[in-house]
């Protein structure tokens, strides 16, 4: 029986870059015998925070870009809503005005696509 669940908040509208995450969480993140790690995956940011309202995430992964509310709105609301949460954006743009935005609003890390499948691994571990 698994005791603990973490789990994984993504907010990702790119198909593609959804099974890139998912491949990632399967195949590279280290894990005790006694905890499963699931995904929760929204497209938008708006149903992002649906989830969050609904139900306890322990880390959230989002991407920048976002169709309606941006990711780094998204981070706004998530700070105010609970500042123990991390959060790892995601972007393709690797330009450091968004990267320091991200930290400033309270980002907990900031990875740029393509990424190494184990450098996320290690990213969500400390997370």
């Amino acid at each position: 029986l698994k005791e603990k669940t973490f789990t994984i908040l993504l907010v990702e509208d790119n198909g593609g870059d959804v099974e890139m995450f998912l491949r990632t969480v399967e195949d590279e993140l280290p894990r005790r015998e006694d905890e499963d790690v699931e995904l929760v995956i929204a497209a938008r940011a708006e149903g992002g925070l649906k989830i969050l309202q609904e139900r306890r995430i322990d880390l959230v992964i989002s991407d920048v870009r976002l169709p309606g509310m941006s990711g780094i709105e998204l981070l706004q609301r998530i700070q105010a809503m609970d500042r123990r949460i991390p959060v790892i954006m995601v972007s393709w743009v690797d330009t450091v005005d968004i990267a320091v935005e991200a930290m400033r609003c309270g980002a907990f890390d900031y990875i740029t696509k393509p990424f190494e499948k184990l450098d996320l691994a290690a990213r969500i571990h400390r997370a």
